[in-house]
């Protein structure tokens, strides 16, 4: 488990990014439809600071799991204020508008983010296959080790994460997995696997790869420098690209992943390496800097291996990436959507709802991961919260956008008792399925 500091730094950006935006979204719309907007708060409670700017008041309040937009009431107007700044006074399209903005405001940066992950560039593992156990579903259905996946449902997958994001998504679907892969000899086959070979209960605890004995094959790396970082202690001691390092204070090295461990393990310790350049050995002494990871000492001399054999970089156009930000943004919906779906026809277990805790615990594991790992889980995050936001659950979004369908049908706004009652049963849910996403966070963090 990551770290508590990093884990709550990172809930706190993950959250706080969010709301901002979700509530940016009702302030936004607000503003555009003429209501005037008394207060945008980020968080609930006790206001840590504010700051009045024009009409609005802009808080930061003690409890950071959500935050509000109020808007002038009739009831709430002084003699001075003017009746049409009021959101009731709007029209029923205008004040549906002003509420969904909220959800879609969430949608909208989950697209940029993606966005901006294709621009930036796509990267991870290439989906060579390892050994594959003999009573596995992947071994019965054809796969052997080497096998390069290529597609799965004809569309291409360039990273192990894809192939995991396509396998959850077609498992939660109900379909068919359709791989396409390489073999070693060149030749290309195809392979099915049914849905009937997950068990989607046990999804939380074991993944789609463990179900089907699924395994990505590991890669030893060459202790070949493809890199050499400027200004870095490799870089002055006098190691170039091209450089093979044979030993390190005596001890040989056959693969990165053992240097590695060598380097960082001896912070600020000079150490002789031996080195390979062009046929002619040759010895250096370098002093690996030091750094913290995760409050631990680590030493690194500022080098990089060549991966390009199993890692896939994948760079896309502004438009290109675009386009594909808005079919991941659409899947990522989809695939939330059906499992909320199957929580509550109970075909998924609750003990897949997840709480803060474990939200923060991910999100900790995700921005040590790197940037792109906690951008992903933001769009992610931003998805849900939006979806979740739009159920017709009175206290949510699209809870009050169900007393806006009811008053379009029925000519009037419900009566205030009403409004009231369910308001109370709203709470009570929401109550409800925050103390059951606590439990299961202490459970997982118990067993």
């Amino acid at each position: 488990m990551v770290d508590i500091a990093t884990s709550i730094f990172s809930f706190f950006v993950l959250i706080t990014l969010i709301v901002v935006v979700h509530e940016g979204g009702h302030f936004s719309a607000a503003k555009i439809c003429g209501v005037r907007v008394l207060a945008f708060s980020i968080g609930f409670g006790k206001k840590l600071f504010s700051l009045k700017r024009g009409e609005t008041v802009f808080s930061f309040s003690a409890i950071p799991l959500g935050g509000y937009v109020r808007m002038l009431e009739v009831n709430d107007r002084s003699e001075i204020d003017n009746i049409e700044d009021c959101f009731e006074t709007k029209s029923l399209l205008a004040r549906s508008f002003i509420i969904a903005a909220g959800p879609i405001a969430n949608f909208i940066l989950a697209f940029l983010v993606y966005w901006i992950i294709f621009i930036k560039g796509v990267a991870g593992p290439i989906p060579y296959v390892g050994d594959i156990s003999v009573d596995s579903v992947a071994y019965e259905v054809g796969f052997s080790s080497g096998d390069r996946i290529l597609k799965l449902n004809k569309r291409s997958v360039e990273t192990w994460e894809a192939v995991h994001r396509e396998m959850i998504i077609e498992i939660l679907k109900g379909g068919s997995l359709e791989f396409e892969v390489s073999r070693l000899n060149g030749k290309s086959s195809n392979f099915t696997i049914t849905s009937d070979s997950f068990t989607l209960n046990e999804l939380d605890k074991k993944g789609p790869f463990d179900q089907i004995g699924l395994v990505p094959k590991q890669v030893k790396i060459s202790t070949a420098i493809s890199k050499v970082i400027k200004e870095s202690p490799a870089y002055k001691g006098g190691l170039v690209a091209g450089d093979i390092i044979v030993s390190v204070e005596n001890t040989q090295v056959g693969e990165w992943t053992e240097l590695v461990e060598i380097i960082q393990n001896n912070p600020d310790k000079p150490l002789l390496f031996r080195i390979n350049r062009n046929g002619d050995k040759l010895d250096k002494v370098i002093t690996p800097e030091l750094y913290q990871e995760n409050e631990i000492r680590r030493g690194r001399i500022g080098i990089q291996g060549d991966i390009s054999s199993f890692y896939s970089i994948q760079r896309y156009g502004a438009f290109e990436a675009g386009w594909l930000a808005l079919e991941r943004t659409v899947d990522m919906t989809l695939m939330t959507l059906r499992s909320i779906i199957k929580l509550v026809t109970m075909e998924l277990s609750i003990r897949n709802l997840s709480g803060p805790i474990t939200i923060a615990d991910y999100a900790g594991k995700s921005i040590t991961s790197g940037l792109d790992s906690f951008l992903g889980f933001l769009a992610l995050i931003s998805i849900s919260i939006g979806i979740i936001n739009l159920l017709p659950i009175p206290m949510l979004d699209g809870g009050h956008l169900l007393y806006n369908i009811v008053e379009w049908f029925s000519g009037k706004r419900l009566s205030e008792s009403v409004y009231v009652a369910t308001q109370k049963i709203g709470l009570a849910i929401l109550l409800g399925l925050f103390l059951v996403a606590i439990y299961n966070d202490i459970f997982r963090i118990m067993n």
